[in-house]
């Protein structure tokens, strides 16, 4: 194969940028006032969840294939965000949790009153939506620190990592 060349790179659409993402959950569970509420998180940074095929190992007579086995799944996905000066994000994740599991007695909902599925859109150089995932069956698991410091003044970074089943690729 010959090596490219600029016209072979020219060819080359435009790249996939890093920061043209959000992730919106449409019904989150357990806000102030009992009601459900859709949240849209403008991410810092994410990882789109991957998925992977486990093979299966036959071998006969001295030969080898590789056939698919499972799909796998991580199910962890962790976005960090920059939180609002009313804490909104970690307040509807924190109570997203409680929901799922209250602090005072370890009693907890159904799967499927705090699972929700999320939506993960990642947009190009104009705004538009060029892919849609659905994380399907999704839930915070873990809502980390806060780390304050009185030295600066910069933005606070928040994070949060959530469970989920599967996902679905939309467009």
């Amino acid at each position: 194969m010959p090596k490219p060349t600029l016209e072979n790179v020219l060819d080359v659409q435009d790249p996939m940028l890093s920061d043209n993402f959000e992730m919106t959950f449409s019904s989150v569970p357990g806000g102030q006032d009992g009601a459900n509420r859709k949240l849209t998180v403008q991410c810092k940074t994410a990882i789109k969840p991957g998925t992977t095929l486990t093979e299966v190992e036959v071998e006969l007579f001295g030969h080898k294939v590789m056939h698919a086995a499972k799909r796998e799944y991580s199910h962890d996905m962790s976005i960090e965000f920059v939180e609002d000066s009313n804490g909104s994000i970690t307040a509807a994740l924190e109570g997203w949790m409680e929901y799922a599991r209250e602090t005072a007695t370890q009693h907890g909902k159904f799967k499927k009153e705090y699972a929700v599925n999320a939506v993960f859109l990642v947009f190009d150089q104009t705004g538009k939506t060029t892919m849609e995932y659905k994380i399907v069956n999704c839930w915070p698991s873990s809502v980390e620190d806060l780390s304050f410091d009185g030295s600066g003044g910069t933005a606070l970074p928040a994070s949060a990592t959530f469970k989920f089943d599967h996902v679905e690729r939309i467009r």
